[in-house]
């Protein structure tokens, strides 16, 4: 009996691969088999083909190739058949790998011998090697070698990368380099940028002084590296070099010209300097030439002869050595130093040496032939003069004259007027008549049944009353700033004076005196200070009060002055008597701009009064000389005495003509005051026994 083994198609040996071009693989079962090729281990298994009595056993096994039961089945036939009925060679083992690179399959269907299948065999190459029963797929199926890796720096200043696509082997791709120079350098795979891509190089440094003489100054810049760098160029300067530049020359646009003043090197030696000069560094210098001067070097100039066109032929002028002597002087003069002197001669003046002439006698050509008119020896002298006379000094006088009295008259303008030597009454008032107890108000309002007109402002009213006059602050209840004036008409048109015996122009009472007497008397219940003028507007001096008897104003109004200033602002002018002021004085006034804060200049004033006192008044002028006399008294403290008698207790005079040749035709008595707001104190001034006259000058 052949006894065969079946190899399991999976597991052919390479030894039987090489003995034998076709597999023999067990059948399927003989007859009444019950397995099918199989075993139960791979090639060499434990358990062997068995065959029974007769061929009992049929080729089978438990499980298919590569199984753990060999060729053989587990039971036989019926001994003697043939093997390969019934034996379906349809299934070739799967392919196997020869060895790394071959792969080898089996044709189907195969054929049957002796109850096993055999299968003819063929080997494939493969290229990607063989595994597992079967040609292992090509690695780079699919593969895109698109994505080389990122580039890198081969080095500081080399940058390398990978070209695309790259090439794949065994699933791998490769890729081929490419190294690329970097000149600024290689940084993170990348070249680095050009560091002076947009840098413009325009602005060099500023230049500058590398020395005393040298200019530094930069051309055109390049950039290296980011930065700019300056081609330098040394410039020589000539005239130094400050700030950066080069000075210019110091000389440039310099004139010499104006060379130094010549100087006196001594008394005789004169240096001059030349021009033009030489310019160096800026300054000039000139060449000086030296020469000596015959009459002397001074003040930069040769002394020349003081006396070179000098002519002495003009004499000066003849000139009073001193009140009696006259010099004279004669031509041709002589020349020193440049001046001219003359000879000279004095002449004795016999009337004196004047303006560089003897006076001539000053009674030459003078005849005292004729006799001067008639003049006034005194008040009541005519003189007479007789030719002729005797002339002394250019002027004749007249020893010999005649006086003669003037009988019964005085004397004026060397004339006998007729005049009264005593006192012929022009005016007068003792205010007894007529008799009025009512207050007057206004400007110019008649009181009473006149003479006498008023001028009043603010509370200020006058009435007669007990034979006076009287003027006051309050006539009812109120008082306040303000003046009173009661006038007569002295001259011109409607005069009340006699204007035959009284002239109120009181120079052109010609060879007379005119004389003034009144009494006059004024309150004084605050125990004022009296006066005039204020310093303040708005209380005009509280409590002041001033008392006058106008004896010629030019104006009726002249005296009404405002009561709201301290200026003057009255307009009359002429003489008055005046009592006021803190020493109580009786002043005789020439006045001006009237007397409430007017300009009062004193004629006459007498001494200290007590201002309540009861006064006499008298005052003469005399036409002739224009001398004016005050007398004054006190009366007492109750009553008025007759001004026109008895003796007086002052008397004094006093030269003023400054109205005298104006026509003054208003007289009377004034009474002026300051009171703050409504005064409760009345002041009342009192008037009486006036008269005025004329008679001879005495």
């Amino acid at each position: 009996m052949r006894r065969m083994f079946l190899l399991s198609a999976g597991l052919v040996s390479a030894a039987c691969a090489q003995s034998e071009e076709v597999l023999r693989v067990g059948g399927s079962a003989g007859a009444g088999a019950s397995a099918g090729a199989g075993a139960s281990a791979g090639a060499g298994a434990s358990a062997g083909a068995g065959a029974g009595a007769g061929g009992g056993a049929g080729a089978g096994g438990s499980a298919g190739a590569g199984g753990s039961a060999g060729a053989g089945g587990s039971a036989g036939g019926s001994g003697g058949g043939d093997a390969c009925a019934g034996v379906t060679c349809g299934s070739a083992p799967g392919p196997a790998c020869v060895d790394a690179t071959t792969l080898r399959s089996w044709a189907s269907p195969g054929s049957c011998s002796g109850g096993a299948c055999i299968y003819t065999p063929s080997d494939v190459t493969c290229p990607n090697g063989c595994a597992s029963g079967g040609c292992v797929g090509d690695p780079c199926a699919g593969v895109s070698c698109t994505s080389p890796p990122a580039a890198t720096c081969a080095d500081a200043s080399t940058r390398r990368s990978w070209t695309s696509p790259g090439t794949c082997l065994s699933g791998t791709c490769s890729y081929s380099s490419q190294d690329t120079a970097c000149p600024n350098g290689c940084a993170g795979g990348t070249c680095n940028g050009d560091p002076c891509l947009g840098v413009s190089c325009t602005t060099p440094p500023a230049s500058y002084c590398v020395d005393a003489s040298t200019r530094r100054t930069f051309g055109g810049g390049v950039c290296s590296g980011g930065g700019c760098t300056y081609t330098p160029s040394d410039t020589t300067c000539g005239f130094g070099c400050a700030s950066g530049v080069c000075s210019g020359d110091p000389c440039a646009g310099v004139a010499c010209s104006a060379p130094p003043a010549a100087t006196c090197l001594d008394g005789v030696n004169l240096r001059t300097f030349l021009s033009p000069g030489s310019c160096s560094g800026g300054a000039c210098t000139y060449t000086w030439q030296d020469s000596t001067c015959p009459l002397g070097c001074s003040a930069g100039a040769c002394v020349t002869d003081p006396c070179a066109g000098v002519s002495c032929t003009a004499a000066p002028a003849s000139v009073c050595v001193d009140a009696t002597r006259l010099r004279t002087f004669a031509a041709p003069g002589t020349c020193a130093a440049g001046s001219c002197t003359f000879p000279s001669s004095d002449t004795a003046c016999s009337y004196a040496c004047s303006a560089g002439a003897c006076i001539p006698d000053p009674c030459s050509g003078v005849s005292c032939a004729t006799a001067p008119p008639p003049s006034c020896a005194n008040a009541t002298t005519v003189r007479t003069y007789a030719a002729p006379g005797t002339c002394t000094g250019g002027t004749c006088t007249f020893a010999n004259y005649t006086d003669t009295p003037c009988a019964g008259g005085s004397c004026s303008g060397g004339t006998c007027v007729a005049c009264s030597p005593t006192l012929v009454s022009a005016f007068s008032a003792d205010f007894s008549s007529p008799s009025s107890t009512s207050w007057t108000t206004g400007s110019g309002a008649l009181l009473g049944g006149g003479p006498w007109s008023v001028y009043t402002s603010s509370y200020y009213a006058v009435r007669y009353s007990g034979g006076r006059l009287e003027i006051t602050n309050q006539p009812s209840t109120s008082t306040g700033h303000g003046q009173g004036f009661a006038y007569v008409k002295a001259g011109g048109a409607g005069a009340h004076y006699d204007t035959g015996v009284y002239d109120s122009t009181l120079a052109a009472n010609a060879g007379e005196e005119v004389v003034w007497s009144f009494n006059m008397r004024r309150d004084d219940p605050d125990t004022t200070s009296g006066g005039f003028s204020c310093s303040s507007s708005s209380s005009q001096n509280y409590g002041t009060v001033g008392l006058a008897w106008i004896l010629a104003m030019d104006l009726p109004n002249g005296a009404a002055a405002s009561a709201s200033t301290c200026s003057p602002s009255a307009t009359g002018k002429g003489y008055a008597v005046v009592l006021g002021g803190s020493s109580g004085a009786v002043r005789l006034v020439r006045f001006e701009s009237g007397l409430r804060n007017g300009t009062l200049t004193n004629i006459v004033a007498s001494g200290s009064n007590t201002v309540t006192r009861y006064f006499s008044v008298r005052v003469t002028y005399n036409a002739v000389t224009h001398q004016w006399r005050l007398e004054s008294r006190s009366d007492g403290t109750s009553s008025f005495s007759d001004p026109a008698t008895g003796t007086y207790s002052f008397t004094g005079t006093g030269n003023d003509s400054t109205w005298v040749n104006l026509p003054l035709d208003y007289a009377g008595p004034y009474l002026q005051g300051g009171c703050t707001g409504l005064c409760d104190s009345v002041t009342t001034a009192r008037f009486d026994n006036f008269s005025v006259g004329v008679r001879c000058a005495q």
